[in-house]
């Protein structure tokens, strides 16, 4: 090449920037460098066509295509479903395939799908439904449904952050600390209700109940911080009421 075509004496000089634009022999797309005839598309096709790709190359390909097409998901629990014809992920393709002919039953109180023993050969309900009010085997004339009133009072949630405020937010048994912590009846609470109905004989636990529960607001037994202790998970199961000593603010 001649002097007087280098550098600021060429027709095609712009500031520095070559004019010149190379585009790719396949697809006629603009290339960046000029010493490449193809784009990196079309020359990774060159390159890898008709040979095995690593399975590192496989993943890339295989998400960049996942990216742009969508899949369906499970008609039960709505997890993502890896093909395209499927309607069931594998956990309940399975447990579909074995229902497949059988008849289906639902619970008769909550409407739920139970299973097929249950409403063939039993009483027709889920396992929650089956174990409420007068069904529970512990249900004693209503006490257990009115227990539950009671400590979804207010004062319940006072006394037992009273409670775990007073013992410092520590197991009183490991003294560990930082770890789900309960609060404990010294007394027993079932003991504690039993003396307050029978205080209050006049009144059902069962067709009173909304009485109960504001005379329980006054009854002093249930709120008594004395009565708490604090325990862990793993204390409040091994341990004893009677081996609990009161203690004394």
């Amino acid at each position: 090449m001649k002097s007087y075509n280098i550098g600021i004496n060429n027709s095609h000089y712009k500031d520095g920037r070559c004019l010149i634009k190379h585009y790719c022999i396949d697809c006629n797309k603009e290339v960046v460098s000029y010493r490449t005839i193809r784009c990196p598309s079309c020359e990774n096709k060159r390159r890898f066509t008709g040979k095995k790709l690593t399975k590192g190359h496989k993943l890339k390909i295989s998400k960049s295509l996942k990216q742009n097409i969508i899949f369906p998901t499970c008609l039960d629990c709505g997890k993502p479903l890896s093909r395209k014809d499927a309607i069931y992920c594998i956990l309940h393709s399975s447990r579909h395939k074995k229902l497949k002919g059988r008849k289906r039953f639902y619970c008769i109180d909550c409407k739920k799908e139970i299973s097929y023993t249950s409403g063939r050969f039993g009483n027709r309900r889920c396992l929650s439904c089956a174990n409420k009010g007068e069904n529970n085997p512990r249900y004693i004339d209503g006490r257990t449904e009115l227990k539950e009133l009671i400590n979804q009072l207010e004062e319940y949630r006072i006394w037992r952050f009273e409670v775990l405020k007073r013992d410092n937010y520590e197991c009183q048994e490991c003294n560990k600390k930082g770890i789900k912590l309960e609060v404990h009846h010294i007394k027993e609470l079932a003991k504690i209700l039993q003396e307050f109905l029978e205080y209050y004989n006049i009144f059902s636990p069962i067709e009173d109940k909304e009485t109960l529960v504001r005379l329980a607001i006054l009854w002093k037994d249930f709120w008594n911080i004395n009565n708490g202790i604090t325990l862990c998970g793993k204390c409040h199961r091994t341990i004893e009421p009677r081996n609990i000593k009161e203690k004394v603010i």
